[in-house]
């Protein structure tokens, strides 16, 4: 259904009907589709989902979809599944529950009537069902059935009755420890997939607060197969293209060791291409151990998570399938992020470096703008002045012009010399430098600007000031 688009829902409630019915209305569904429903067996009188749907009355389109051939009456593997052998655990509570209801019944047997002492192989089967589930409360409402009426009911050490009370009380014992059974067994497994719900909703609220404060691409990579390693105790791998952009390599897994075959990195690799799962559990190259998982978000690959599931004794169950395809979702919601975050911080550097070039231009602009024009002043009036010009003017305006080219020349050599620096060309290097030797060379530089005018100086500072040297 993901292939195709769609989204897996998962409605808990008393009744199905009534659930499709609530969720096609509150969703605004205007088509509903169900499957035929496989006949009941022995429970003639459970009319099929569609026809339940269809006694709500919802304002929408009903479709009941057929199969191109019948099925099976009944559900031979479940069937298989239910009645498998009881574990340890099972056997333990239903023995310890067993013995102690019968050795209470024998002790208060002189004290207490037997309606009164049906009650107690009534809880032993209320705590079988709390302790392990329905199956174990159904045998021991069976065993109880048959110790109360084995050593209880007279004649005694037979399964015989005599007496019509007796029948009754036996009977009626054994469909309410039957109905109790299967409403405490019932309540045990919704309070179970409650607890996984709630283990889960933590896990994933622990999942997106760790990706939260991943700052960069490693970091949540890193989160994400630490998390999945932990939480499915398999070994995760984390494929992404290379730096020529020729293939997958693998950058990131746990434990350390982990080395994929070629027929593996075939299957990452195709799943990278095709952007579909590949490998155990899929439909493509199932029989390898990994699983790979593109993550893909806005139309594109950000990377292949690998799973080896084939060191589970246990396939992954409808939950764990479920966690895998939210935390791989979020994985790359992450991925996605960092990219976006880190092309928002390249293209504000690119703006800033725009900036602060036009605005380089424009006081580059000005500074070279003076020394040009004190450089076509002194030269057009050598031109046209030459004449009326004293010899102590001339070299005076050559001296401008001398000089102003050579501050021009400095400008230039700056503006090279932040071009290589920009650029690696250049190396700075920091030494101290006193103040008088500052002071002397300003001095030096405004030598004829400073003509006629005093200049003193007081005090022996040093600063520290950065020179460029050329490499």
């Amino acid at each position: 259904m993901s292939r195709l688009g769609g989204e897996v829902r998962i409605l808990q409630g008393a009744g199905r009907a009534r659930e499709l019915h609530e969720y096609a209305l509150e969703q605004g569904v205007a088509t509903l589709m169900v499957g035929r429903t496989r006949p009941s067996g022995w429970r003639f009188w459970r009319r099929p989902l569609a026809e339940r749907v269809l006694h709500h009355g919802g304002a929408y389109d009903l479709v009941v979809v057929a199969e191109a051939r019948p099925r099976p009456r009944f559900r031979h593997a479940h069937h298989l599944r239910r009645w498998q052998p009881l574990g340890w655990r099972e056997a333990w509570v239903v023995a310890g529950c067993f013995l102690v209801a019968v050795t209470m019944a024998w002790a208060l047997e002189f004290w207490l009537e037997l309606a009164n002492l049906s009650l107690i192989f009534l809880a032993a089967v209320l705590a079988s069902a709390a302790l392990a589930g329905t199956r174990a409360a159904m045998i021991s409402a069976v065993l109880g059935f048959l110790a109360f009426n084995f050593l209880f009911t007279r004649p005694r050490f037979s399964l015989a009755m005599v007496e019509r009370e007796q029948l009754l009380t036996v009977i009626f014992f054994l469909l309410v420890a039957v109905v109790v059974g299967q409403l405490a067994g019932s309540a045990r497994q919704r309070l179970m997939a409650l607890r996984s719900s709630r283990e889960q909703t933590h896990r994933l609220l622990t999942f997106s607060r760790a990706l939260s404060v991943a700052t960069d691409r490693e970091q949540v990579r890193d989160a994400g197969v630490t998390t999945l390693e932990r939480w499915l105790g398999v070994p995760v791998a984390f494929l992404d293209e290379d730096e020529a952009g020729t293939g997958l390599s693998l950058r990131c897994a746990l434990p350390a060791n982990v080395r994929l075959s070629p027929a593996e990195e075939a299957a990452a690799a195709w799943s990278w291409q095709h952007r579909k799962p590949s490998g155990t559990g899929t439909a493509t190259q199932s029989g390898l151990r990994w699983r790979f998982i593109p993550l893909v978000e806005q139309e594109r690959v950000l990377g292949v998570l690998g799973l080896e599931l084939a060191v589970r004794d246990r396939p992954l169950g409808p939950d764990q399938e479920t966690m895998i395809v939210t935390l791989t979702r979020q994985l790359g919601m992450a991925l996605e992020r960092t990219r976006l975050v880190a092309e928002l911080g390249t293209s504000r550097l690119s703006e800033e470096n725009e900036r602060l070039r036009s605005a380089l231009l424009s006081s580059v602009s000005h500074d070279l703008r003076t020394p040009l024009a004190s450089i076509i002043g002194s030269a057009s009036s050598l031109r046209e002045l030459e004449p009326q010009l004293s010899r102590a003017d001339r070299h005076e305006l050559l001296d401008g012009i001398l000089a102003e080219s050579e501050r021009l020349n400095r400008y230039i050599q700056n503006l090279l010399d932040m071009t290589r620096l920009g650029h690696g060309g250049l190396k700075l290097e920091r030494d101290w430098v006193s103040l008088d030797d500052l002071i002397t060379a300003a001095l030096k530089r405004l030598g004829a600007s400073l003509e006629g005018v005093r200049v003193e100086r007081e005090g022996r500072l040093g600063c520290r000031c950065s020179t460029y040297t050329r490499r």
